[in-house]
């Protein structure tokens, strides 16, 4: 029990240290594309979709990982913290990742040269940022549907669509399973044969005269 709620705590933890990093970074991104100013004076400004697409869905995770943290640390039995609930949000983060991950793998037609501009400013480090995007996207959405699969065969299993996630009764059935019976010395099934019992003679056996031996007759 105390491995399965480590597992989740790692899950949560990681995607939210992740999803503020993304976030920086996607708002760097924002920022520099968007005030832009050539050497004639004008300025002009842009946004890539996978910058913005990534910074939204940054902002929700967080805003939804860090009060089921808190509240599962403050007391028990609230209702994110039903398998039935935790099953829908991390769902649809697992998706709504995806979705980021694919677009920012999407962009790297425009960054397929990135590494021509290194030296330039703006157009480096958006390029670096947007490396450092893609990977993070895809960690945050295997890490949400690693966690997702692994809580939905725990219920499928268990049957625990209604408890809790911090119960001790969701990971009980494999706790079970898991305990092996002390091994048995085999028994030894010795069959012995019956004894004969010896009857005890009664009387005397007959004696016989020795032979030769002659009686005279009166």
């Amino acid at each position: 029990m105390h491995n399965f709620h480590l597992a989740r705590l790692v899950v949560f933890g990681t995607v939210l240290l992740l999803s503020l990093i993304v976030l920086g970074l996607s708002a760097n991104i924002n920022h520099d594309t968007s005030n832009i100013q050539t050497g004639f004076g004008f300025e002009f400004g842009f946004t890539f979709v996978f910058s913005s697409l990534s910074l939204a869905i940054s902002v929700i995770s967080i805003v939804v990982i860090v009060p089921v943290l808190v509240l599962d640390h403050l007391r028990k039995g609230v209702i994110t913290s039903m398998v039935v609930v935790e099953l829908a949000w991390t769902f649809v983060l697992w998706v709504i990742w995806l979705a980021a991950a694919a677009e920012s793998a999407q962009a790297g037609d425009v960054f397929s040269h990135c590494g021509n501009f290194d030296e330039i400013g703006v157009v480096g480090t958006v390029c670096h940022s947007w490396g450092a995007i893609v990977a993070f996207d895809f960690i945050n959405w295997l890490a949400l549907l690693g966690w997702f699969t692994t809580l939905l065969v725990f219920s499928i299993r268990g049957r625990h669509w209604n408890n809790y996630v911090t119960e001790e009764s969701m990971v009980q059935p494999y706790v079970e399973e898991n305990k092996t019976a002390p091994a048995q010395a085999p028994v030894a099934n010795y069959q012995y044969p019956p004894q004969q019992q010896q009857q005890p003679q009664m009387g005397c056996a007959p004696t016989q005269s020795p032979a030769g031996t002659n009686y005279a007759q009166a």
